[in-house]
């Protein structure tokens, strides 16, 4: 599945960035220009439902907002006009705190019988590497 910082920069390769509206148009009718979300669903970039209304983040730069991933990329295009590869690798530092929230915590060796004088071995524990 194709990541949405990924599909921001793909789409920084299809159109030149626009602010304040999702896409600018030429006299014929072809769009020349995308924001940094516009851009990513023209890359092919499908919004899950937890992009769109489940996770918030924090602006980063200090705005007192909590916006969905959706709206967090629109607020840093147009109110801060960063950059879609700023953007992009803002959205890649929360994708990946996402994966390691996500995973469960790896099992190490587990001694059920208990190997009295054995090295590192102590019975019935569980040791989570982190």
């Amino acid at each position: 599945m194709l990541r949405l910082s990924e599909a921001i920069r793909l789409g920084a390769l299809l159109h030149r960035q626009c602010f304040g509206a999702s896409c600018a148009f030429d006299h014929e009718g072809a769009v020349v220009a995308t924001c940094a979300l516009s851009g990513a669903i023209d890359a092919g970039y499908q919004a899950q439902r937890r992009d769109l209304s489940v996770l918030s983040a924090r602006c980063p730069l200090g705005c007192p907002y909590r916006l969905t991933r959706a709206a967090l990329v629109v607020h840093l295009n147009d109110g801060h006009q960063w950059t879609r590869d700023q953007i992009a690798d803002h959205l890649a530092q929360l994708e990946a705190a996402d994966e390691r929230r996500a995973s469960p915590p790896r099992l190490a060796a587990v001694d059920p019988v208990g190997r009295a004088g054995q090295e590192g071995a102590t019975r019935g524990t569980v040791d989570f590497e982190t």
